[in-house]
């Protein structure tokens, strides 16, 4: 199956599931993809917050307090244990997905 082709002005007029923003991912500025999308704290810290996905210099200024700003579904701690996860090699597709991260194993890594 494949998926269409998305652009920057795409993001602007219409909402896409995580994977197809996924698989379109080299297609745009992650400002706009930050402030027109739905995003996952999963897909936050793998794309937005990675400078590797960076396609101009206004991108690598981002930071969690502008994720936590334009996605207010997204809650400080779910975009810290995704990032405990994502630090871990314990993110995966599955969580990309997910519409709210959960906290599982939260109090195992505090011990």
């Amino acid at each position: 199956m494949s998926v269409a082709v998305v652009t920057n002005e795409d993001l602007r007029h219409n909402k896409y599931d995580i994977p197809t923003l996924e698989a379109n991912i080299d297609n745009f500025d992650l400002r706009t993809l930050l402030y027109t999308q739905h995003l996952t704290s999963s897909f936050c810290v793998k794309y937005i917050l990675s400078e590797e996905y960076s396609s101009c210099v206004e991108d690598t200024y981002l930071c969690d307090g502008d994720v936590l700003h334009h996605q207010p579904h997204i809650t400080k701690e779910e975009l810290r244990e995704a990032w405990r996860q994502y630090s871990n090699g314990d993110l995966d597709d599955s969580d990309l997905e997910s519409t709210s991260l959960s906290l599982r194993n939260t109090e195992k890594r505090q011990n």
